[in-house]
């Protein structure tokens, strides 16, 4: 292979790796739509099909081309949000009648807003790991912190625990972890020789 074939190739393969499609989650019937409101965002799509945007994603508000839970693409969103987010630099808004947390970003810049009024919302499983403000979840189904994010900068809201039960069940969280950690080495001994 010459020097101009090698170039060409490797201008392929970059052409590829940027048309990388995003893996959704959702009724088929609608996957364009949402496609379609995805390219008018500032993203990326990772090897995984996961989707990192540059600024707010709201399935609140239908301003800059984002989806209104009211209008007809946000009615689909109910079970799980259509794509698997990595992170996202601005504020995340979930749709008010989400049923689960998957697929939410791991890393959300602002508040990250889910369950507001949500009678379906039953567990914080699937929460950023970072919320570099607010993290907002009213909904009056959420018995357990379980699944709350590792590091919440701004104040943790939501029905039925405060903001210092937060930081206190997160303290807790660390040290079983930290502990489970020291615990795990002490109990597997390195036993090479005695075969």
């Amino acid at each position: 292979m010459n020097n101009d074939q090698k170039l060409l190739e490797e201008c392929y393969q970059s052409i590829y790796e940027s048309a990388r499609e995003p893996e959704y989650f959702g009724p088929s019937h609608v996957r364009q739509d949402f496609l379609n409101w995805l390219y008018k965002q500032d993203f990326e799509v990772h090897e995984d099909g996961s989707v990192s945007i540059d600024g707010d994603v709201s399935f609140m508000h239908n301003n800059r081309g984002e989806v209104d839970p009211w209008d007809n693409l946000g009615q689909y969103i109910v079970s799980r949000l259509p794509f698997n987010f990595r992170k996202v630099t601005g504020g995340f808004y979930c749709p008010s009648r989400i049923m689960n947390l998957k697929g939410s970003p791991r890393y959300v810049g602002r508040d990250f807003i889910c369950g507001s009024d949500n009678p379906n919302l039953n567990s914080l499983i699937g929460s950023p790991d970072y919320v570099g403000r607010d993290f907002w979840c009213q909904s009056s189904k959420i018995i357990s912190l379980e699944g709350a994010p590792e590091v919440i900068k701004g104040d943790f809201e939501s029905t039925y625990f405060e903001d210092k039960d937060y930081r206190k069940f997160v303290r807790e969280r660390k040290i079983k972890q930290k502990l489970n950690k020291d615990l795990s080495s002490d109990l597997n001994p390195d036993l090479t020789g005695f075969e």
